[in-house]
């Protein structure tokens, strides 16, 4: 995937972890002042990074050696000095280790929704701020993975203010002229309106309302004539017709009047886009556990780590909450925590109607904002059953029911790796924090997820695959099921 800072994928955001960049003797030695994913060998991208008097740049690709549980070096012949703030686009070479943001949020979907959770090692190789121009260095990378399939936007609103319409049309296919020398089939995905508030203020003017127009038109007539090309219109689901000044998006669109929002993720940009993905990958497969010992075939033995939380009918615990609960079953090896003093939680597990074990069952009612549920998978040591530098990926079902009136505000799915030095979370894209529960809209949904991939830096801790979610007002019951769990090694 290649796009702006609406696209990327990972961040190590640090400008609030105090972290230092020095550069001496051709040698970067970074610290980021926390826990990081990255491995040796792994290619970054540092952006929007320099020394105090702003001279010495460190911005660029590197490739990394990883030294500890904060710290990396990398070689930069550049003179010598140190920085720190900034932040830092980490991506893989080879697999990928990358964790999913809100800004994502329309691949999360349109993976979910129309492919079965199946798409997999998916790489990113934007970054935040980036211009079309800027990406042409980025597709050697994309060439070098040999990719089924590169999906490309939406992006181009960073070169609004800056760019004629002609140069962007022109950096965009000076960019798609290298994956096509490859033979890369190329998904555009069209630019999706702003509002003229928040982030999108900035940029939004009826000049750039029809450069948007007028670019998306250029892109859709390329693709009906280029072999190679689908074109993807998000924006027509996107905007809406009666906004005034023309040309801005739905209300809840925006997280913050530029990135879009989880719930236009899944109402606009995933049905445009889910359709040409089902052409191209047709009858893809559920990649779900179906079974404990689940290895996809890939192997001869079990490449699934939970041994029985997702079929197992009793056993677990509730301990942590303090939510009323009454009546509340919890499948074997499993907890719940039901957190609000005037928060009530019931549910039994249930058999899945597809056969594949049981759903963990909650039906939480919040009675105030702040309240919060959370059900745990099974808490697996690392010890015996994963080695340092495995690559885990958390797959389940999730189910949610009475999402309207419910103030539900926020939930992701989250594959913890907990090493007892640090506690590495990798999470779903379904979250708002900060926002109104008006986010996600009135719609119930059941969906397959796919977790990001998560690297195994100690095999001295635990992991666990978890859904959170939280409220923001007192509201009506929200069903959650939670099932067809699993935490599978090495899937390649």
């Amino acid at each position: 995937m290649s796009g702006d800072s609406r696209t990327r994928l990972q961040e190590y955001a640090m400008g609030t972890t105090s972290p230092t960049f020095v550069r001496a003797s051709g040698v970067v030695t970074a610290n980021l002042g926390q826990a990081h994913n990255l491995v040796t060998n792994n290619q970054i991208y540092i952006e929007n990074l320099a020394d105090a008097g702003g001279t010495n740049d460190f911005t660029g690709w590197f490739t990394i050696t990883r030294t500890g549980t904060n710290t990396f070096t990398y070689p930069d012949a550049r003179p010598d000095a140190t920085a720190s703030w900034g932040s830092v686009n980490g991506r893989s070479s080879g697999i990928y280790n990358e964790q999913y943001t809100g800004f994502a949020a329309w691949f999360e979907y349109t993976n979910a929704l129309y492919c079965n959770a199946a798409l997999r090692n998916i790489k990113n190789v934007a970054f935040s701020g980036a211009k079309i121009a800027d990406q042409l260095a980025n597709m050697s990378v994309v060439v070098a993975q040999k990719p089924d399939l590169h999906i490309a936007g939406p992006l181009g609103v960073n070169d609004l203010n800056t760019r004629t319409l002609a140069q962007m049309y022109a950096d965009t296919l000076a960019n798609y002229a290298v994956l096509q020398a490859a033979g890369i089939p190329i998904v555009h995905i069209s630019e999706v309106p702003f509002m003229n508030s928040g982030s999108g203020g900035a940029i939004f003017s009826a000049a750039n309302v029809v450069k948007q127009l007028e670019f998306n038109k250029l892109m859709e007539s390329y693709c009906a004539v280029t072999p190679g090309m689908e074109y993807v219109d998000a924006y027509s689901l996107y905007v809406d017709p009666l906004s005034s000044p023309a040309g801005q998006a739905k209300a809840n669109y925006t997280k913050d009047g530029l990135h879009p929002s989880p719930w236009s993720c899944r109402q606009a940009i995933a049905p445009a886009l889910g359709p040409v993905l089902q052409k191209l990958f047709p009858a893809v497969p559920s990649r779900l556990p179906s079974s404990n010992a689940d290895n996809f075939a890939y192997s001869s033995t079990s490449n699934n780590l939970t041994s029985v939380g997702w079929a197992s009918t009793a056993g677990g615990s509730t301990s942590g909450s303090t939510a009323t609960i009454t009546g509340l079953t919890v499948c074997a090896n499993m907890q719940v925590v039901a957190t609000g003093p005037t928060a009530t939680c019931t549910g039994a597990p249930t058999l899945r109607a597809d056969g594949f074990g049981y759903d963990q069952v909650c039906v939480f009612t919040a009675g105030a904002s702040g309240d919060a549920l959370a059900i745990y998978g099974e808490n697996i040591s690392t010890s015996g059953k994963a080695n340092v530098n495995d690559l885990l990926t958390g797959r389940c079902a999730i189910s949610l029911a009475g999402v309207s009136g419910s103030k539900l505000k926020q939930f992701q799915i989250s594959l913890v790796i907990d090493d007892n030095v640090s506690i590495n979370s990798y999470s779903t894209v379904f979250t708002g924090s900060g926002l109104s529960s008006a986010i996600f809209g009135t719609d119930d949904f059941s969906i397959p997820i796919k977790m990001p991939q998560a690297i195994v830096h100690s095999t001295a801790g635990h992991i666990r695959l978890s859904f959170s979610c939280s409220f923001d007002g007192a509201g009506t019951a929200l069903t959650v099921k939670f099932g067809r769990q699993g935490i599978i090694k090495n899937e390649t």
